[in-house]
């Protein structure tokens, strides 16, 4: 029973240590939404979801290893 309980909280360790909500995932936690808009050359963007500026190009929603929880996508991009 002991090496049960054992082997229960290694697993859950390792899955809460891994997982995208984790508490130590590097993706900003903050974010604001963007108004959609038009440009001068008549191209209009949709409105969208991003992390709040800072210093950091890791933390953004698009770098390869974060989680957007808004459109439940991971981010492909090469960030450095």
């Amino acid at each position: 029973m002991r090496k049960k309980i054992i082997a229960s909280f290694i697993l859950f360790s390792f899955l809460f240590l891994f997982s995208p909500s984790s508490a130590f995932a590097i993706s900003n936690t903050k974010s604001v939404f963007v108004k959609g808009y038009c440009k001068k050359n008549g191209k209009c963007v949709k409105g969208y979801w991003r992390t709040i500026k800072n210093s950091k190009q890791k933390d953004n929603y698009a770098c390869k290893g974060n989680y957007n929880p808004h459109t439940k996508k991971y981010g492909k991009k090469n960030c450095k």
